[in-house]
């Protein structure tokens, strides 16, 4: 008659074979990288769900294809290409795509003030001789903030109007800008009086 704890031992190999059967089936069918809590068919742990809610609606914003054969998006793509030196077509359309929330990188930036927008080929044209005229119409430098091309001449001049004293001075503020293409984004200061944070990080002087 076998003893208690040889019994134990026996059971004990039946479930973590059984268990390892079962892990083996569901990596085969739900694939090799899902979480333990699911290969093993228990109940995830709490909080826990493959996608969280906020995180799969911002990205569900971006999932729709750019109108790319537009009138508004091609003139838009040809006053990039004409404007900014070095500009490529392919640029043109990574650009417009950062700059009118079409992509997913650039939804940090417009958050909810913007989504699948259509440019306006004017307002890119303005846009690329505002830089012409600080010599910053170059890929190098777009391609460090391409959000810059769905932003108006306004709203560039705006983010020095909304700069920190230190960064009032023209030359100043040039140099800066020229250094770091997203301080053009920038039109909110969280600290100001009467100002509190308002979720603008991305276009705030103190982030």
């Amino acid at each position: 008659m076998r003893s208690q704890h040889a019994v134990r031992v026996h059971m004990a190999m039946g479930t973590a074979l059984a268990l390892g059967l079962l892990g083996a089936c569901s990596r085969s069918s739900i694939g090799a990288e899902a979480p333990v809590w699911i290969t093993a068919g228990i109940r995830p742990p709490h909080g826990r769900t493959s996608r969280a809610g906020p995180v799969a609606a911002i990205q569900r914003r971006a999932e729709a294809e750019a109108p790319t054969t537009s009138p508004e998006w091609c003139s838009s793509a040809a006053a990039l290409v004409e404007g900014i030196e070095g500009c490529s077509e392919e640029d043109a359309e990574n650009w417009l795509s950062d700059g009118f929330a079409w992509s997913r990188s650039s939804l940090r930036f417009w958050r909810t003030t913007r989504k699948n927008a259509l440019p306006n080929p004017e307002s890119v044209q303005r846009v690329v001789e505002w830089l012409k005229k600080r010599d910053l119409a170059r890929r190098d430098w777009v391609k460090k903030f391409p959000q810059v091309v769905g932003l108006d001449a306004e709203e560039l001049d705006e983010a020095k109007a909304t700069a920190p004293l230190y960064l009032k001075k023209d030359e100043v503020y040039l140099k800066a800008i020229t250094s770091n293409p997203q301080l053009v984004g920038k039109n909110y200061n969280c600290l100001e009086d009467h100002e509190s944070c308002q979720g603008k990080c991305a276009r705030c002087w103190n982030t």
